[in-house]
């Protein structure tokens, strides 16, 4: 298996999930967004949780979280869950084996697969391009301005400096290449307003332009659009992530506008004209990667509505808890681990009364089962297909037991193309059992040496025909398969 093709389906897997929770989070956001229509932080804060969901590790859990409240099964059955496995290919993802125990179907990534992820390759560098020109064109634009000098000008940026308590140094420049006040740099930010600007507007309008650009700064705004971009890149096929940043963009705008009018000793009234006045320039197309005063008329207007209604700007203990609240409930979007059963294996009667006795072999807290034994219905082709194993999904390097003493059969780390079970581990025990550990992702013992129970012998990983770290575990009695639950409660 080539890099391209084990990598391709964890980006897969990783969109597919991600999307969905994210449009989960999403329509709650936007109920509790509405309800609370009147506070700007709590709008700026609702929506950034759904950026957030889209870069938490998909896997993120805990016991009272909505995931834990809903039942996804038929989301993870349906082969675009992050925890299902074995789905990866059209005919042979789900392993049939034959007589000896290890041959399995192999195939490429099926078509669909694989435009779909072509496509996703071309958006990302196509909106990443965009993005750089764009930054490009605006960086050099705030480079070649012209330093102000007016006292005055000076004077009062250190004035609304203090007041924000703003401690790095910021320059403020002037250029007729723009139309409108914009910021850019975070560590050595630069303001750079239009010439038109000190021409045909009042001193009370260059004030407020630079309140609010200063309030960016303090905010650090530049680099949360940055971040913004960043994953509106990635996910750029989401509607989700386009409208979150649109309304994370009008309500950063009303709460900076509140946060200005304060730093500027401002009347309401006096910034809204000063902000009326700036709708004579349209924004550009910086408006939207930049921090900057002018917005494009519909986002101005619902600014302007914010500041005559004096909506809350601060955060009320009461919106503080319930944020806390929402947030615990919503990210975590993976299912609890299952647990082991709380007997010992030692005391776990197997089905034909064997002597030997087994054991988990993942740490009873490490693992969640994904697929049983037996026959199950391929999600692609819509047929159902044996499953000779029980899949346990886990974390990428979790350690793996030998699940009885025995000696090592076979210890492949270096496995061909054609095999699909990747690195793995065949243990032969008495009585004619047999134990096979595939896609491991390390192989710690040799062909021929003898472990012990409970032994580390690999450890979990993500290699040959899988779509995500998991370890595929098979039994063997007489040269036949049986069902691993039989012998052990998972």
């Amino acid at each position: 298996m080539t890099w391209i093709e084990n990598i391709a389906p964890l980006i897969w897997r990783f969109l597919v999930a991600q999307s969905i929770y994210a449009a989960i989070i999403f329509g709650v956001v936007a109920v509790a967004a509405f309800l609370l229509r009147k506070s700007p932080v709590m709008q700026l804060t609702l929506w950034s949780l759904v950026l957030l969901r889209f870069v938490l590790p998909p896997d993120l859990s805990q016991p009272l979280s909505i995931r834990n409240l809903v039942d996804f099964k038929s989301f993870e059955q349906s082969g675009m869950g992050f925890e299902s496995a074995e789905i990866i290919t059209a005919e042979g993802a789900i392993f049939t084996a034959a007589d000896d125990g290890m041959s399995v179907q192999q195939n490429a990534l099926p078509l669909w697969m694989t435009i779909a992820l072509a496509a996703w390759t071309v958006g990302v560098a196509l909106f990443s391009l965009l993005f750089f020109l764009r930054r490009r064109k605006w960086s050099l634009l705030a480079k070649r301005a012209l330093p102000i000098n007016d006292d005055s000008m000076l004077r009062q940026l250190q004035k609304l400096q203090q007041n924000l308590k703003i401690d790095r140094n910021v320059d403020i420049r002037v250029s007729n290449k723009v139309k409108s006040p914009f910021t850019i740099g975070v560590l050595r930010p630069v303001i750079v307003f239009p010439a038109a600007l000190f021409s045909g507007s009042g001193r009370t309008v260059i004030t407020s332009a630079m309140a609010h650009e200063l309030v960016h700064i303090k905010r650090y705004d530049d680099l949360r659009l940055v971040f913004q971009n960043i994953i509106q890149i990635i996910f750029f096929f989401h509607p989700a992530i386009w409208l979150a940043n649109h309304f994370i963009y009008i309500a950063r705008e009303c709460v900076c506008d509140s946060m200005a009018i304060t730093a500027g000793k401002l009347s309401p009234q006096t910034y809204g004209f000063s902000l009326l006045a700036s709708l004579k320039s349209p924004a550009g197309p910086h408006a939207a990667v930049l921090p900057a005063f002018t917005s494009p008329a519909a986002a101005a207007k619902r600014r302007i509505l914010f500041i005559k209604k004096g909506y809350a700007m601060k955060r009320h203990i009461f919106y503080k808890l319930s944020l806390l609240l929402i947030a615990v409930f919503l990210l975590p979007m993976a299912g609890q681990t299952e647990q082991a059963a709380t007997t010992p294996a030692a005391f776990f009667s197997p089905a034909d009364n064997s002597a030997v006795e087994f054991i988990l072999p993942l740490p009873s807290d490490s693992y969640r089962v994904t697929m049983g034994y037996g026959e199950h219905l391929h999600p692609i082709l819509n047929k159902k297909r044996f499953h000779p194993a029980v899949d346990l999904a886990a974390r990428l390097g979790t350690d793996v037991y030998a699940s009885a003493s025995g000696i090592v059969r076979k210890a492949v780390s270096r496995p061909e193309r054609k095999n699909g079970y990747g690195n793995y581990i065949e243990i032969e025990h008495s009585d004619g059992f047999v134990t096979v550990y595939t896609h491991l992702n390390s192989v710690d013992v040799k062909a021929g040496q003898a472990v012990k129970q409970g032994e580390v012998i690999g450890a979990v990983g993500n290699t040959g025909k899988s779509t995500g770290p998991h370890l595929h575990f098979e039994i063997w009695k007489n040269g036949e398969h049986v069902n691993p639950a039989d012998y052990i409660a998972f």
